[in-house]
This record gives C-alpha cells, sequence and structure tokens, in this order.
C-alpha cells in the first residue's frame, strides 16, 4: 500500500564482477511493547514485500534505525514520536504510531479506535510527502486526513 524510493540491496558477483544490485530486506522496528510485534513476527515467516525479506525488529528506544523502511511506535512510546520523526527527518521510512492523534504530530499514520469499537485511521499526506512516500489512493479513502 505504500512505497519507497530507497532499497536495502545486497550486490550481486558474478565471476568477481559487480553485474546488480538486489533488494532482500524490508526491515520493519517496533518501538515499545505491543501486541502487533507477534503478528508482525508471524507474517514475515510466510509474506515477502516486493521480494523482499521481512525482517521484525524491536527497541524500547531511539536508535539509528537507518536500515528501516517502516517504524511502528507502540502506545506505550508514543511520547517519543516528535524526537523519533525529528530525528528521522527527510529518510524514506514509514512512522505509524499505534495510539491516536499521533499523525497529527508526526507520523504518517496513527490508529484510532471509534466510539463504536471499530479500528480508524488517520493519514498524514504532509509527512507521506516529506519522506518520498506513496501511498495507494485506495488506502487514502480507507483512512482520515490530518494535518500537523
Amino acid at each position: 500500500f505504500f512505497s519507497s524510493r530507497r532499497r536495502h540491496t545486497r550486490l550481486l558477483t558474478v565471476t568477481g564482477v559487480q553485474t546488480c544490485a538486489l533488494p532482500i530486506y524490508f526491515t520493519i522496528y517496533m518501538i515499545g511493547n505491543s501486541k502487533v510485534f507477534g503478528e508482525l513476527t508471524t507474517l514475515a515467516k510466510t509474506k515477502r514485500i516486493k521480494d523482499k525479506t521481512i525482517i521484525v525488529k524491536k527497541s524500547d528506544e531511539f536508535q539509528n534505525f537507518q536500515d528501516a523502511d517502516l517504524i511502528y511506535i507502540s502506545d506505550n512510546k508514543s511520547l517519543t514520536v516528535k524526537d523519533i520523526t525529528s530525528k528521522l527527518k527527510d529518510k524514506e521510512i514509514l512512522i505509524i504510531g499505534e495510539r491516536e492523534d499521533l499523525a497529527k504530530k508526526g507520523a504518517a499514520i496513527s490508529f484510532a479506535v471509534l466510539e463504536t469499537d471499530e479500528l480508524s485511521f488517520d493519514i498524514n499526506l504532509k509527512e507521506l510527502r516529506s519522506r518520498k512516500l506513496q501511498i495507494s489512493s485506495s488506502l487514502i479513502r480507507l483512512g482520515n486526513i490530518v494535518e500537523e
């Protein structure tokens, strides 16, 4: 549903000559604790994203995250969203917040539970554009557009 121009690659060497670069990993970082971690880990065992192996890593604090394609900030670490987004400014990394209104604070997408107990999500198009990420129009229609 989203894409980035940045790729993790490995160089293919045939008879000592570098011939091409092949994408190998799609790396997801989970910041904090969430049930989503288990679901992502299970998903990573059987699914691929654009022929890339999915790797799910967990962290309780900010790291370099240079190999990240997606960062998922759990509810218990939601106060770190501004710090993370500012340190990763202009990086082609999708940042998703588990807590409501995090899209208004710098995440590209944040989840919300409606009064009817239905799950909804907010999309910050400005944040997606600043990170050179594209999102499908069908996903945009399902979410709520918000601004910082």
